[in-house]
C-alpha cells in the first residue's frame, strides 16, 4: 500500500503509516510505500495514513493535516480442525470428521477426505473406516474450499495420523526340532513381533498353568533334563495393554512329544493253575513311539499268539496291555512266562510271569477247613432240631396235666 500527497517541498512533515491505531511505518517526504503481508487475522483492520507536521504538537496535526483511511476485507482459506480419537483397534470401526473453524468467506463449496496413497475416500466431511486393518495405518487429510472474489479456490487442509493398534504375532520354536529324547535338554524360545504397541507381558503356559514369564518381547524356557511327563501343549501367550487400557493377548501352542523307552506299569505275577485252567497273564507297559509286546515260553522260544493253548491279546497305543491267555493242557504248559517290551529308544525292559500247579500244602488245608465247617453246619442244625423237639414235648406234657387236672 502507498500513500502520496501534494505539499510544498519546504513544507515540514511526515507520511506515517497506522493499523488499527499504532504506527506501522513514517517517512519523509511526498510517498510513503508501505508493504506487508496480510493474514486472516488483518480482516476488517483499519488502516490510516496520515500527513503529521513535525513543527506543531500532536493536538494540532487533524487540523492542518489530511489523513485517508481504508478497511481491508482479507479473504482466506478454511482454518480446517479434526474432531475425534486417532487410535482404534484392530477390526473395529473408526470414524472422525472435519469442520471450518473460520473462513472468509464463510461458505464452503468443496470437501473431501483422501488416504495416504492421496485417493479420494470420502466427499463429505466424516471419514468412517469399516473393520479396521493394518493397512489402513498412515496420514488422512481433509480438504475444505471456499471461493475468493476473484473466482480463485482457497484450500484449507487438516491432516490426521491413524494409529491403528493390534496384538503381536508370536513365533515359538523349540530346540531340538525333531525326535526329542527322554535326557535331552529342551529349550523353548517365544519372541513376540509387528505388535502395536509393544506387548508388555509374555507368559509360558503348560497345560493350561504358567510355568515362566517375560516384561519383555522374548521369553526363554529350558529344560534341564526332558522327562515323559513333560509331553504335552505348551503356549506362549503375548499380553498388550492398548489405549483405551484394554488388555488382550495373542498365543500359539507347541505340542512337544518325548520318546521315551517302555516302562512296565504292572506287577510280575505268580499264578495258580490246575489241569485244564485258563491262565489270562497281563503285561502293560508304556512308551513312546508305543512299545511292541512279545511273549516268550519257559523254553525262550517265541510265542505266535496264535498257537493251540495260547492266545495273545494287545489293546493300546502309548498305554499297551498285552494279555497271553494260556490253558493249561498238560504238565508242559507249567513255568515260567516272559514279556518283553522295545521301541527305538533303548533299553528294552521285560517281565516274568509263572503259572504254577496249587500248593499241595494250601489244598489240605482248604479241605480239613471245609470238613471243619460241615461238621459244624450239621451240628449246628441238629442242635436247632433237638431244641424245637424239646420245645414241643414240654408243650404236651403242659397241655396233659390242665386236662387231668
Amino acid at each position: 500500500m502507498s500513500c502520496t500527497i501534494d505539499i510544498n517541498e519546504n513544507a515540514p512533515g511526515y507520511l506515517v503509516w497506522l493499523k488499527d491505531g499504532e504506527e506501522v511505518s513514517r517517512l519523509e517526504g511526498h510517498n510513503n510505500t508501505w508493504e506487508t503481508q496480510l493474514s486472516g487475522s488483518d480482516n476488517n483492520a483499519v488502516f490510516d495514513c496520515q500527513l503529521q507536521h513535525e513543527t506543531l504538537p500532536p493536538w494540532k496535526w487533524s487540523m492542518v493535516s489530511c489523513e485517508d483511511t481504508i478497511q481491508m476485507n482479507v479473504q482466506y482459506a478454511p482454518y480446517v480442525s479434526i474432531v475425534g480419537d486417532d487410535q482404534v483397534r484392530e477390526g473395529a470401526d473408526f470414524s472422525v470428521h472435519c469442520e471450518a473453524i473460520d473462513a472468509n468467506p464463510e461458505e464452503i463449496v468443496d470437501t473431501y477426505w483422501t488416504d495416504p496413497d492421496g485417493e479420494t475416500v470420502s466427499d463429505n466431511t466424516a471419514l468412517v473406516l469399516l473393520n479396521v486393518t493394518k493397512a489402513h495405518r498412515g496420514e488422512y487429510t481433509c480438504l475444505m474450499s471456499n471461493v475468493f472474489y476473484n473466482g480463485v479456490k482457497g484450500n484449507g487442509t487438516a491432516t490426521i495420523e491413524i494409529d491403528v493398534q493390534y496384538l503381536s504375532s508370536i513365533n515359538m520354536t523349540v530346540t531340538p526340532l525333531f525326535n526329542i529324547t527322554e535326557g535331552d535338554e529342551v529349550t523353548i524360545y517365544c519372541e513376540a513381533f509387528d505388535g502395536n504397541p509393544d506387548p508388555h507381558r509374555l507368559e509360558m503356559l503348560f497345560e493350561d498353568n504358567v510355568i515362566d514369564q517375560s516384561d519383555g518381547r522374548v521369553l526363554n524356557y529350558t529344560i534341564a533334563s526332558i522327562e515323559a511327563s513333560h509331553s504335552g501343549i505348551y503356549q506362549c501367550n503375548a499380553y498388550t495393554l492398548f489405549y483405551n487400557d484394554e488388555e488382550d493377548h495373542s498365543s500359539v501352542t507347541q505340542d512337544i512329544v518325548v520318546y521315551y523307552s517302555p516302562k512296565f506299569v504292572s506287577d510280575e505275577f505268580k499264578y495258580e493253575a490246575n489241569m485244564n485252567d485258563e491262565v489270562p497273564m497281563t503285561c502293560e507297559v508304556h512308551g513312546f513311539p508305543a512299545p511292541v509286546i512279545t511273549w516268550f515260553d519257559q523254553n525262550n522260544d517265541l510265542i505266535q499268539g496264535d498257537e493251540e493253548n495260547m492266545r495273545i491279546t494287545v489293546e493300546g497305543e502309548t498305554l499297551v496291555t498285552s494279555t497271553l491267555t494260556v490253558t493249561v493242557a498238560d504238565e508242559s504248559y507249567y513255568g515260567s512266562y516272559t514279556c518283553k517290551a522295545s521301541n527305538s529308544i533303548p533299553p528294552d525292559d521285560e517281565q516274568t510271569m509263572e503259572i504254577v500247579k496249587p500248593d499241595s500244602t494250601s489244598t489240605a488245608t482248604a479241605a480239613i477247613i471245609t470238613v471243619i465247617v460241615v461238621v459244624l453246619i450239621i451240628a449246628i442244625v441238629l442242635g436247632i432240631l433237638y431244641y424245637y423237639k424239646r420245645v414241643a414235648k414240654n408243650q404236651s406234657s403242659n397241655t396233659d396235666f390242665a386236662n387231668a387236672g
